[in-house]
């Protein structure tokens, strides 16, 4: 008898262990962590929304992404880029409700995306337990992405920066920078809980706190965002500073003391 696996699969857990971080574990039954399927619950609740922004771009030249050497045929103002994307996000939410509606016996939503949206979060508990479920959080996590990359060609840039600070909490913190970058306007999520969020002054305070009592261990995601340079660079100064360093499931970590002084003098130097 094959062994059930009890770790997840979905697109927030394959998302930490591309950053180095440990999947979550699962709960007895489940096929994707709670983490998980509430990541699938907000990108449910947003698609609606994201559909029909892109009607509005249906038409509108500056929402095109893609552009051919001779431009748009004449009198065919049409973006089909965004039209290719409302059909995908329809027919991909009809598909898994096709498939609850078949191996549950209910009846079948309607055809809106809103009605189709609405079923799937009905039935969200019977699909996290589910053998698709993993693949339906990457589906309808990409069909999120894909909607706010037409209607904004510039979103904010989002990246894993270690695990939630909160004792006892199983999530990742994001870092969330806007298109300018701009340390002021950040933030720190983390995508377990909504309630653990911090500007990224605060963050970086609390990061600095913990140093000073005693150095703690910095990814190069970590290092990069609090001192806004590039991951490349923090690899350089790394090797030429030789910062002390750890390597943990197969991620390095470098010690944060090391990391302060290098960068503080740096930042000096710069200016």
């Amino acid at each position: 008898m094959s062994e059930t696996n009890s770790f997840c699969s979905g697109k927030s857990c394959r998302s930490r262990v591309a950053d180095g971080l440990d999947p979550r574990s699962i709960a007895p039954g489940a096929t994707i962590c709670n983490a998980c399927c509430d990541a699938m619950v907000r990108d449910l609740i947003a698609l609606p929304d994201l559909h029909e922004e892109c009607a509005e771009f249906l038409s509108s030249a500056r929402s095109s992404r893609e552009r051919t050497s001779g431009g748009p045929l004449p009198g065919m103002p049409f973006n089909a880029t965004v039209a290719d994307v409302r059909y995908t996000i329809r027919s991909v939410l009809g598909a898994w409700c096709g498939l609850i509606v078949d191996e549950r016996g209910l009846p079948h939503p309607g055809r809106c995306v809103q009605e189709r949206a609405e079923f799937l979060r009905e039935n969200i508990d019977w699909l996290a337990r589910h053998s698709a479920a993993a693949e339906a959080t990457n589906e309808i996590s990409r069909l999120v992405r894909d909607a706010r990359r037409m209607i904004d060609p510039n979103p904010p840039r989002r990246f894993a920066v270690g695990s939630c600070s909160v004792p006892r909490c199983s999530g990742t913190l994001i870092a969330v920078l806007g298109a300018r970058d701009t340390l002021a306007a950040a933030e720190v999520m983390c995508d377990h809980d909504s309630g653990h969020r911090w500007s990224a002054t605060t963050w970086l305070k609390e990061r600095s706190s913990g140093s000073r009592n005693g150095g703690r261990w910095l990814s190069s995601s970590e290092i990069s965002y609090a001192w806004q340079v590039p991951t490349g660079s923090v690899y350089r100064l790394a090797s030429e500073n030789k910062w002390r360093r750890k390597t943990a499931s197969g991620r390095k970590y470098y010690y944060s003391m090391d990391v302060e002084r290098t960068l503080k003098t740096v930042g000096r130097t710069s200016r």
